[in-house]
C-alpha cells in the first residue's frame, strides 16, 4: 500500500471518528451512512491481490467506529468485512461504470451494517431499528457510492 493513501486516509478517518457522535445526533443522523464502511471502499482497491492491506483496513477502521459506537468490535469488523466482500464480488461480476450498478454496489455493502446494527440495538435495548432508518441508511450508502466510485476518464497531454 503507497504511502500516501496512509497518509489521507488515516486523517479522514480520525476526523470522522471525531465528528461522528456530533453527526448522529443531528435530527437526520440516524438515517446517515456508515462514514466508515465508505472509507474502507475508497481505501481498499478491488484490483488489490492483497487481503493482508484489506484486512488491515478493516481491522483499524472497525476499531474506530467501535470506539465512538455501542457495536461491539467484532460486529464492526464483520460488517466492515461483510460490506468489503460484498462489493468485491459485485463489481467482479458487473462493471462499476454505470451509475446503477455502482449505486447497487454501496447499497449492497451497507446491508451487513445495517442487519449488524439493527441486532445490537435489539441486544442493547430490547427494541431494533424500524426499517425506514435501515433503508435510508442502505439508500444513502448507495446514492454516496454513486458519487464517490465514479470514474473519471484520464487526461491526455499529448496533442493529436
Amino acid at each position: 500500500m503507497n504511502s500516501l493513501r496512509w497518509q489521507v486516509v488515516v486523517p479522514v478517518a480520525l476526523t470522522l471518528t471525531l465528528l461522528s457522535p456530533a453527526f448522529r445526533g443531528l435530527e437526520m443522523g440516524p438515517f446517515l451512512p456508515d462514514p466508515w464502511l465508505l472509507v474502507l471502499l475508497l481505501a481498499v482497491s478491488t484490483r488489490s491481490t492483497s487481503l493482508r492491506s484489506a484486512v488491515g483496513w478493516a481491522f483499524a477502521l472497525g476499531l474506530l467506529r467501535a470506539s465512538v459506537s455501542a457495536a461491539s468490535p467484532f460486529s464492526c469488523w464483520a460488517g466492515l468485512g461483510l460490506g468489503l466482500l460484498l462489493r468485491n464480488r459485485i463489481e467482479a461480476q458487473l462493471s462499476p461504470l454505470s451509475p446503477w450498478v455502482r449505486f447497487l454496489v454501496g447499497a449492497a455493502a451497507a446491508v451487513p451494517f445495517a442487519l449488524l446494527d439493527s441486532f445490537g440495538a435489539l441486544a442493547l435495548s430490547g427494541t431494533s431499528l424500524e426499517p425506514s432508518v435501515m433503508s435510508w441508511r442502505i439508500c444513502l450508502s448507495g446514492c454516496a457510492w454513486v458519487f464517490l466510485a465514479r470514474h473519471v476518464p484520464r487526461l491526455s497531454w499529448s496533442k493529436r
